[in-house]
């Protein structure tokens, strides 16, 4: 996990230093045309994804083989010609399993908070999730996760690779972690 969370780290730091790269053929015109108010983009995205993978999930001296599938739904703040990262909530629904001390196939929704990076004309933006998710039957657990998205946000078409953490607390306590793979489209507000 520290290893995802320095690899997100560092293609961040690599997208904010590339966004603060002057471009060449921009600079010859904003010092020639001084006195033009540039505006930048403060749009917001909503996308929507399929996403399915397989997982790992243990439970006391349980271990199993487990898989996940759903639907997520949730929003990207998009700042171009500004660096940095924003938050945006996520939201998930889908079935997880076989849970080890629960049911074969259990329903899960998740209400996440993602931390992504904010430069809009890069073609991979990383991000972090968290947030908590309801495992139906089972209980309640906590998620994390890190991942990928590939494609442009403008343009409609994203896939996402993505690892993810479950940590069930309410019952006995398990973990499920998972790599899971999605495949969406971003659309906007304009």
């Amino acid at each position: 996990m520290r290893r995802l969370v320095c690899l997100f780290a560092i293609v961040a730091l690599i997208e904010t230093m590339q966004a603060q790269q002057p471009n060449s053929s921009s600079a010859s015109s904003t010092t020639t045309t001084a006195t033009k108010d540039v505006s930048y983009d403060n749009d917001v995205y909503g996308y929507g994804n399929v996403f399915a993978g397989p997982a790992f999930a243990t439970g006391g001296s349980t271990h199993k083989l487990a898989g996940t599938a759903g639907v997520t739904l949730g929003l990207f703040q998009a700042k171009s010609r500004k660096w940095g990262f924003g938050t945006t909530p996520v939201f998930e629904l889908g079935v997880i399993g076989p849970i080890p001390a629960g049911r074969s196939l259990d329903g899960l929704f998740s209400a996440n908070g993602m931390f992504t990076s904010t430069v809009t004309h890069h073609e991979a933006f990383p991000f972090f999730t968290a947030g908590y998710t309801r495992v139906f039957v089972t209980g309640n657990a906590l998620n994390f996760g890190t991942g990928i998205d590939l494609g442009n946000r403008k343009s409609d078409r994203l896939i996402r690779i993505e690892f993810r953490d479950y940590y069930l607390f309410s019952s006995s306590q398990q973990n499920i972690v998972e790599l899971r793979m999605a495949f969406g489209s971003a659309f906007s507000d304009n």
